[in-house]
């Protein structure tokens, strides 16, 4: 069920691949892999066995190393008891003075022990005062007290049993602070009197450990490391490794279960195969072998299965691909175009070769294609025509507003007592709206629009004469520029309204047109209160919404440039809190401006010039 769903979803090309390819490939590759996976597990099987047979033999032998040492210490125990035994001879020990026959005796012990035990590297006896008697003289100089060592302050507290401390470096008691050593340390008691003779410490370094199993094993990556009960490595045969912590963490459950285990971890550097035994002295021997040289010869297998099933793919594909030329080739041109169709490409008309239903069906796709075409013209058509009418509706939001707050100018301007201010606001009111209608036309030039702005200025100039003052500067050539009526004051009115009357201080209203390249730009700046980023931001937002009720008077400027000159047309808007804001209209001029409506140069007024 599920595969026939899947068929039914796909490419015909796809449909012959899934039937295809696994006709062919499905049986080679489970015979090959099955195979591969049988031989690896049982050479894993027997990897497994020898590594803990190997392991086995190695800690047998690393145990009977650390058990001469042991043997070495009670040998000397005896020895230096009957050395030391009588009493004359203690007092030898311990006087201010070495007795040099004592010290000979001793020092000769000592050196006859590593004759006969070579797996120990050195020895020193401590005697209760802290003179060290070595069986060199490098164990003899130290650069500390040996008695505050804690290892000495260790044995001090035990009965004279043999105590193993761990693998360490260390600048005391050795040949050389570099060697890494293993110490076995034991209180000399005399057994006649049962006081304390001194203390005896037996080096055993680590090189004659990692001697018993560095030539063992068949893998060129094979790993042994001896692990303490912290997962501290205390012998390995790369040096770097040694009495550095075990980097393996899926181990350490593994290192404390106190048994022979075997089995198989992964870390960054790869999967490993390990076998883990406990050893003396609360060690631990860890054998590991990547995986990946175990099964180098079983890659080298696979990556021929893998090599003859790409092969077969490729005749696969290949076939296939020649019976979808026969047979699906035109089918997949028709869904080719289609698709091209979806993503929204019109332009596009299909060649009918065929008679066949496959060419009827071409014949259907191009007619589609030019009835879209048509009704995609009408839809633009209805949709500048409903553009239109929601802008003029919008607009004519924009003059009640504006004649509102003209009427309660004269209002006020007749309530205090000035009827040659209301006369003038009166007259500059009825100019304003004459011009406004400009006997319906929505187009008129820059020129009859600054008309208007003047005459709104002149208004609002009486009401705010200690507010602002305002500057005109536009380019002669400019002032043929066609433009939609009532582009500027909306503009004017913001910036005096939300600018200047916001601003404590006495403010300046500019209005600049100018060429610039292909475009006229016409510029309402102000020094007022200016805008927050954010009101910024939002602001720009809106202006580039579908709809908008809250900026109408932008937005509506906005759009009916943008309807009336294109895309390119429109507001630009900059602003700074406490500095002001400028508003720009672009323009493209295209056709509109001629070199013969004037010469170059600006035609500027000022409110405060006389």
């Amino acid at each position: 069920m599920i595969f026939n769903n899947l068929l039914r979803n796909q490419k015909i090309k796809n449909k012959i691949m899934l039937l295809y390819v696994p006709l062919v490939l499905l049986p080679l590759l489970a015979l090959g892999y099955v195979s591969v996976d049988l031989y690896t597990d049982s050479i894993i099987r027997k990897t497994e066995k020898s590594m803990k047979d190997t392991s086995t033999l190695i800690t047998i032998r690393i145990n009977g190393i650390m058990k001469n040492v042991e043997n070495a210490a009670n040998m000397l125990t005896i020895s230096l008891n009957r050395i030391i035994g009588e009493q004359n001879r203690i007092r030898d020990l311990n006087a201010p003075v070495v007795d040099v026959k004592l010290y000979t005796e001793i020092t000769n012990e000592l050196n006859f022990s590593r004759l006969v035990f070579p797996e120990v590297e050195s020895l020193a006896f401590i005697n209760e005062q802290g003179r060290v008697y070595g069986s060199s003289l490098q164990l003899e100089s130290n650069d500390v007290s040996v008695l505050d060592t804690d290892m000495l302050q260790t044995l001090k507290k035990t009965s004279g049993y043999n105590v193993w401390f761990p693998m360490q470096r260390r600048d005391y008691l050795t040949l050389s602070r570099d060697d890494v050593v293993m110490t076995l340390g034991k209180k000399i008691i005399d057994i006649r009197t049962g006081s304390t003779i001194g203390y005896l410490i037996l080096n055993l370094n680590e090189k004659t450990l990692s001697e018993v199993y560095r030539n063992v094993g068949f893998a060129e990556n094979e790993r042994y490391l001896i692990l303490d009960g912290q997962d501290t490595v205390v012998s390995a045969a790369d040096p770097e490794l040694r009495l550095a912590k075990l980097n393996l963490p899926e181990l350490e459950g593994w290192t404390w279960s106190g048994r022979d285990e075997v089995g198989t971890v992964s870390s960054a550097a790869g999967e490993y195969l390990f076998s883990l035994t406990p050893m003396n002295a609360d060690l631990r021997l860890l054998h590991l072998i990547p995986l990946d040289e175990l099964t180098r010869e079983v890659n080298q297998m696979r990556n021929v299965i893998l090599v003859s099933g790409f092969i077969c793919l490729i005749v696969t594909v290949l076939a296939a691909n020649r019976l979808s030329d026969v047979i699906a080739k035109p089918i997949v041109h028709l869904t080719n175009s289609m698709k091209r169709f979806r993503e929204g490409h019109l332009d596009m008309e299909l060649q009918v070769r065929s008679r066949d239903e496959i060419g009827l069906l071409a014949v259907g796709f191009n007619s589609m294609i030019r009835n879209i075409w048509d009704l995609l013209e009408r839809i633009k058509d209805e949709q500048r025509q409903k553009h239109e009418i929601e802008l003029a509706l919008t607009q004519s939001q924009i003059r009640p507003h504006f004649l509102y707050n003209t009427l309660d100018v004269i209002y006020k301007l007749i309530e205090m007592n000035r009827p040659l201010d209301a006369q003038r606001t009166t007259k500059a009111l009825a100019e304003f709206y004459r011009r406004v209608l400009s006997k319906g036309r929505d187009l008129i030039t820059l020129e009859e629009e600054m008309e208007i702005v003047r005459h709104y200025l002149s208004i609002q100039q009486l009401r705010y004469a200690d507010v602002f003052r305002h500057v005109i500067e536009i380019e002669h050539d400019m002032l043929w520029v066609p433009i939609p009526k009532l582009s500027l004051q909306p503009l004017v009115e913001n910036a005096i309204y939300h600018g200047l009357k916001e601003k404590d201080a006495f403010g300046l209203l500019a209005i600049k047109g100018y060429r610039a390249g292909d475009e006229c730009r016409i510029e309402i700046s102000d020094d007022g209160a200016g805008m927050t980023e954010e009101r910024l931001r939002t602001i720009l937002s809106e202006l580039s919404a579908e709809k908008n009720e809250t900026i109408y008077g932008l937005f509506n400027v906005d759009r009916r440039l943008k309807l009336n000159f294109g895309r390119e047309a429109g507001l630009e808007i900059e602003s700074a809190e406490g500095k002001g804001t400028k508003v720009t209209i672009r323009l493209p001029l295209k056709q509109h401006v001629s070199s013969s409506k004037g010469k170059e140069g600006l035609h500027a007024t000022d409110s405060h010039r006389g």
